[in-house]
């Protein structure tokens, strides 16, 4: 089941989430969902509960320099098929973002501060980003590719595996508008992109996300980024 419900202010947040089910001649499940707030399929299914709208209500519609965007959600497995995870935030601005500092950072929740005299967040010291960036050649978005990761399956007949010992991911994060953004930015929208993939963890042999990822949606305003197919 997909739900799509948007809200715009003065950042736009988008999600998409993608799980994995059978496809053509593939030798394994193949799956994709997207909506707002959460996505399941078949017996490999990829659940995303989020409230992003909501929870930034405050900063949303007045962002300015120092403040922050809290992205806290849980991805799910469920169905009974363990199944490896990769997620993806872009963060897009109409204004080019710098490359040693973005403007827009991603941090874990537990890695910023406020500032007691001016009450700014900022990154602790020892704070680094969640996960690998890539500025794109404009500078106009921020990629951050969240480490793969593997959840066992649940109900009857569960797949588990060795050394993985949960079903969901709790994530907990922040977009970090750094408080020596420039002027440029003022009155901007920006938007988040959030896409989270799964592949059935067994029967896949040698096959990457490369070679999953036969479908094509529009993602992050790009409209032939490629995914892992739809049921």
């Amino acid at each position: 089941m997909n739900t799509k419900n948007r809200k715009r202010t003065s950042v736009v947040m988008g999600v998409a989430a993608a799980a994995l089910l059978t496809a053509g001649s593939l030798a394994f499940f193949t799956d994709r969902q997207q909506g707002s707030f959460s996505a399941t399929a078949g017996t490999l299914g990829l659940e995303l509960t989020q409230n992003w709208a909501t929870d930034n209500t405050d900063v949303a519609g007045a962002l300015i320099p120092g403040k922050k965007l809290d992205l806290d959600y849980t991805l799910a497995n469920t169905g009974n098929k363990s199944m490896d995870v990769k997620e993806q935030i872009v963060i897009t601005s109409p204004v080019a973002m710098s490359g040693a500092q973005a403007e827009f950072e991603l941090y874990a929740a537990g890695d910023v501060e406020q500032d007691a005299t001016t009450g700014a967040w900022k990154p602790k010291v020892s704070a680094q980003l969640v996960a690998t960036r890539t500025l794109s050649h404009d500078g106009l978005k921020v990629t951050y590719d969240i480490a793969e990761f593997t959840l066992n399956g649940t109900g009857a007949n569960a797949e588990t595996e060795d050394s993985v010992s949960t079903i969901s991911k709790t994530g907990d994060y922040v977009i970090l508008f750094r408080d020596t953004a420039a002027n440029a930015f003022q009155g901007q929208t920006i938007s988040i992109d959030y896409l989270a993939q799964a592949k059935q963890h067994r029967n896949t042999g040698s096959d990457t996300w490369t070679t999953v990822a036969t479908d094509t949606i529009t993602f992050a305003g790009n409209d032939s980024f490629q995914a892992v197919p739809e049921a």
